[in-house]
């Protein structure tokens, strides 16, 4: 077990591509903490690494088919006009 005092960062995201994290991470570890940054993603399973000195765990989240779904139907963004020739033709 370490002497150091430990620091953990939660982010919502994957903390891996997250620049401010690891920027603070970075700075902690430099001031002598023990660091952990953890974090989600809904893309794939979960992994654990060291970037620097800080560990870094990514959580994978079990995702349903109605989640995968509504992200896609998210993503096509349709937008549909309506005209109409005049007011009464509604």
């Amino acid at each position: 077990m370490s002497e150091r005092p430990t620091i953990a960062y939660l982010a919502g995201n994957d903390v891996l591509s997250d620049a401010r994290v690891l920027k603070y991470a970075a700075a902690a570890e430099e001031l002598g903490f023990d660091v952990v940054a953890i974090g989600v993603t809904r893309q794939g399973g979960g992994s654990e690494t060291r970037v620097g000195g800080a560990r870094v765990v990514v959580v994978g989240t079990a995702t349903t088919l109605r989640d995968r779904l509504a992200a896609k139907w998210r993503q096509v963004r349709v937008v549909a006009r309506w005209s109409f020739a005049d007011a009464d033709a509604v």
